[in-house]
């Protein structure tokens, strides 16, 4: 019999980066004490094992989702929950994005990323409503519940208190970010930069960047690094607007070593978000020894252990104000270096084994 039971919808797309890294070092550690089956709705666009492993099942290819397959592919779904007979038997199941189990008899893992949907919903427009629900379901029928931060376990516990008892803490890694001194050949940046990372749509909150990019104090010979998705046509009008072509690059998506490249020559990197479940950024930003300057919410605090240059992230004067303090500065790296050492990729996957092991004998 299989352990874990798990399915990889956070795979069936090019986008969840952080949570795809999430679960690629967590099952490959966790594979060394536990039996894991990997099962797809749909052939898994990110990769975390080849479809040709015997420990995963692709249920069907991925076709376009066309309008009228609504019904037909309703039927199915409705179908493989209750007659799941072509998955193997297993004692548990996790969930890599808010699915429940094909299973119904199986006990529910669930990993909890963040709460901004039902804290913000106006930086999803037209989906928080059904994302929200969706999520409350996994959240009300999991047998236990794994929050990537304290912040997180808060946001979940204040919306849902029924379920204290059911929520774990279990903190995520850092250590897959190393400093280094390398360059990286042709795209090499020579001028002074400071650094974004990641997504930047709604709350992520890079309109504040570009504002603050425009106001007199930004210093003039500083350029902003993006490195993530490729600009999307409305941010590229609103560079364009601002007059701010040429003091932006973006890189689009890069390798570990490249981000650790660009994270170590950064004369700063900068996290402006509203609200985050954790924040990786923060801590590739810490093991790099860049002065790291982010938003003044709870759970930056949490995850930086206070290490860093706070600003207030409605306000891009704030913005603009710290990033002057912060250039040049010493003040915070050593000890946010230090702080990086409490986030381990082995400690995240022992302790979620000591979560599967509970909902196993719930």
């Amino acid at each position: 019999m299989i352990d874990i039971l798990v399915d990889g919808t956070a795979f069936c797309n090019d986008s969840q980066r952080g949570i795809q890294r999430y679960y690629r070092e967590l099952f490959t550690r966790a594979e060394k004490n536990q039996n894991i089956a990997y099962f797809f709705d749909e052939e898994p666009v990110s990769f975390f094992k080849g479809t040709n492993d015997p420990t995963v099942t692709v249920r069907r290819e991925h076709k376009e989702h066309k309008p009228k397959q609504l019904v037909k592919r309703t039927y199915s779904a409705l179908r493989k929950r209750i007659s799941p007979t072509q998955l193997p038997q297993a004692k548990i199941f996790q969930s890599t994005f808010f699915t429940r189990s094909p299973n119904p008899s199986l006990n529910e893992v669930l990993t909890v990323y963040d709460m901004v949907p039902e804290v913000m919903p106006y930086s999803f427009p037209g989906s928080a409503e059904k994302v929200a629900a969706v999520k409350k379901a996994c959240i009300l029928n999991a047998t236990k519940i794994i929050a990537i931060s304290n912040t997180t376990a808060d946001s979940i516990l204040k919306l849902y208190p029924q379920v204290e008892g059911r929520v774990e803490v279990v903190y995520l890694g850092a250590d897959h970010i190393k400093e280094t001194k390398q360059g990286h050949g042709d795209t090499e940046i020579s001028t002074p930069y400071c650094l974004f990372v990641g997504a930047r749509h709604g709350y992520k909150n890079f309109q504040l960047v570009l504002e603050a990019i425009n106001q007199k104090g930004w210093p003039s010979d500083l350029k902003l690094v993006v490195a993530g998705a490729p600009l999307n046509d409305l941010e590229k009008t609103l560079i364009r607007y601002h007059g701010l072509h040429d003091k932006i690059i973006s890189l689009g998506v890069v390798s570990d070593e490249h981000l650790s490249q660009l994270y170590t020559k950064a004369s700063c990197f900068i996290f402006p978000s509203l609200m985050e479940g954790f924040g990786f950024p923060i801590l590739e930003a810490q093991a790099c020894k860049t002065p790291l300057i982010c938003s003044d919410i709870p759970i930056f605090h949490e995850v930086s252990g206070d290490h860093a240059f706070f600003f207030d992230p409605m306000s891009s004067t704030d913005l603009v104000n710290t990033i002057n303090q912060a250039l040049g500065s010493n003040q915070h790296l050593d000890e946010g270096f230090l702080n990086v050492d409490k986030f381990k990729w082995d400690d995240c996957a022992s302790q979620t084994l000591k979560v599967w092991d509970v909902a196993v004998s719930t």
